[in-house]
Parts: C-alpha cells; sequence; structure tokens
C-alpha cells in the first residue's frame, strides 16, 4: 500500500475507539479526500460498520476517530457510518451508548434478515435511543468526554510506540544498537 494520499478507513479498520490492528491503510487521492463533502473526519466522530458477517449474521463494530487515532487526518468508505450527537448529548455518550450490549442487539435485529447482512441507513436511523433527564445527561457528558478523548490519544500513542518497538527490535536483536546496562548503586 501507498503512504501518498489521505487515509480511507474502512471495515477492516473499525473495531473499537483506540484499538485498531491496521497498521497499513488504503488511501484515496488528496484532491479526492480534499473534495469529500460527507466523508471527511474529525476529531470525536464516531464510526459503525454497516456491513458484512456471515448469512443471518450482522455484528456491528463501533469505533471512533480522532485525537491522532488511528491516524491524523481521514476519510471513511461506503462500509462505514460516521456518527454525530444532537446537540446536548457529548459524542462519549453517543459512543458508549452504541457500545452497550442493547444497542448492539438492536442493530443486530435490524442487520440481520437478509442475504448479505449490514444495516441501512433507514434501520441505523430507526435505532431506539433512551430519553435521558437533563441533569444526569449533563453529568454522564462531563465524566465521559474526558475519558473518550483520553481512550483515543492514548490509542494514538500506543500505535506510536507499536511502530518504534517494530523499529527498534530487529536492531537490538541483531546487536547493530546497544542500550548500556544501568548504573548500580
Amino acid at each position: 500500500m501507498s503512504d501518498v494520499g489521505v487515509v480511507s478507513l474502512g471495515a477492516e479498520n473499525v473495531q473499537s475507539a483506540g484499538v485498531s490492528k491496521a497498521t497499513q491503510f488504503k488511501r484515496v487521492p488528496q484532491e479526492f479526500g480534499a473534495a469529500m463533502k460527507r466523508g471527511r473526519l474529525v476529531n470525536e466522530d464516531v464510526l459503525v460498520y454497516k456491513d458484512g458477517g456471515k448469512p443471518g449474521n450482522f455484528v456491528p463494530h463501533v469505533s471512533a476517530f480522532g485525537y491522532g487515532f488511528p491516524v491524523d487526518e481521514a476519510t471513511i468508505n461506503e462500509h462505514v457510518f460516521r456518527v454525530r450527537s444532537e446537540p446536548g448529548v457529548s459524542q462519549a455518550l453517543l459512543y458508549w451508548l452504541l457500545r452497550s450490549a442493547w444497542m448492539d442487539q438492536e442493530m443486530r435485529k435490524r442487520g440481520t434478515g437478509v442475504a448479505i447482512p449490514g444495516l441501512n441507513g433507514s434501520n441505523f436511523r430507526s435505532l431506539p435511543v433512551p430519553e435521558i433527564d437533563q441533569m444526569p445527561l449533563d453529568r454522564l457528558n462531563d465524566q465521559l468526554s474526558p475519558l473518550f478523548a483520553e481512550m483515543l490519544r492514548r490509542g494514538a500513542e500506543n500505535s506510536r510506540l507499536a511502530k518504534l518497538r517494530d523499529a527498534l527490535l530487529p536492531e537490538l536483536v541483531s546487536g547493530r544498537i546497544r542500550v548500556p546496562e544501568p548504573p548500580r548503586y
């Protein structure tokens, strides 16, 4: 894969916020990515994998983008929904709601029953949303938002450290670089 262009996140990149097994990403030309109206991602965008599974069994995956995770700049392809919350509901709360066991079951119900399982736009928009009184809602937003941002930042840091480890380990094992012994007191 090329390192030229804008990363295009697809279903294979949607595992969980702060967790990505991908080390290489598909890309679209810079001009194409810049011209996109709907697929450009911003910090704290929630991503839902809308296709896949085995016949009769849809397995939803929910992730998020931002603060360098899994990359600094990206677009999404047609297999991923970008989800943004309504005013008054944080992206963090939206993420955890979509990750809940209850919502997982709701998405599975709507994504099966066809030859190629998946969620279409109208099925996704029809997902039930719980009503939460304003005071608990504000408290949830205040508590979850910094945790969500930190989860994404740590995912980016984990990726950076994994790349550093993978670059240094062969050099250490071969003896081409050495780490000095720590001083003894």
